[in-house]
C-alpha cells in the first residue's frame, strides 16, 4: 500500500500535464505553448484526474496483489 502513496500523486501529476496539453491543443490547434483553463473547467479537469488516478492506483494494487498470490501459489506447488 505504501507504494500507492507514491504512485497516486505521480500519476495525477502526469495526467494533469497531459490534460493541459490536450486543452491547449483543443483551444489553439497547436501542441506548442500553454493555455490555462478558466477556474470552472480547471476544477472539472482536476476532479476527473483525481478520480482516474485513484482508479489507476486501485487497479494497480489489485493486479499486484493477484500476481503476488499467484506467485506464492506457484512457489508452494513447486515445494
Amino acid at each position: 500500500m505504501s507504494n500507492q502513496l507514491i504512485v497516486f500523486p505521480v500519476t495525477c501529476f502526469f495526467f494533469f500535464v497531459e490534460a493541459l496539453v490536450h486543452y491547449h491543443i483543443g483551444k489553439t490547434g497547436s501542441a506548442f505553448g500553454l493555455s490555462w483553463p478558466p477556474p470552472d473547467e480547471l476544477a472539472k479537469i482536476v476532479v476527473s484526474i483525481i478520480i482516474c488516478g485513484a482508479l489507476s492506483s486501485l487497479a494497480t494494487s489489485a493486479i499486484e496483489g493477484m500476481l503476488a498470490t499467484r506467485a506464492r501459489g506457484a512457489k508452494a506447488k513447486a515445494q
